[in-house]
């Protein structure tokens, strides 16, 4: 177990530690349209060190995710990134079925469960 000072230094060294040394222009990570900075901005840059791609789950009108394409948009991803809960909508993702699909693909999921903890 390794424990840091915040969930944003968490979100930090994974993704200069494992982005950097898992993830190419073959194998991208995939993130929601509601993420907050501190789970997008170090994909972002861990894109641009490594020369691999960011794919996205879009919203839908009411604030939740289209999951409609969800198993195609795993093609090629080698991490999931996503919020648990919404600190801007307050939507609660189904974070288990995309953790259920993404492993059964052989992904690696990073929740960022700060907001949802209380």
């Amino acid at each position: 177990m390794l424990l840091t000072r915040s969930s944003t230094a968490s979100i930090n060294l994974v993704a200069y530690s494992w982005g950097n040394s898992n993830l190419n222009r073959e194998k991208g990570m995939l993130v929601s349209e509601m993420e907050h900075h501190s789970n997008l901005v170090p994909w972002q840059l861990t894109s641009n060190r490594t020369e691999s791609f960011i794919n996205h789950i879009p919203l839908l009108d009411d604030g939740t995710l289209d999951l409609s394409s969800s198993d195609n948009s795993m093609n090629n991803i080698g991490l999931v990134a996503l919020v648990h809960q919404s600190n801007v909508f307050g939507t609660i993702n189904p974070i288990l079925r995309i953790i259920n699909l993404a492993k059964s693909k052989g992904i690696i999921t990073l929740i960022d469960g700060a907001q949802a903890a209380p």
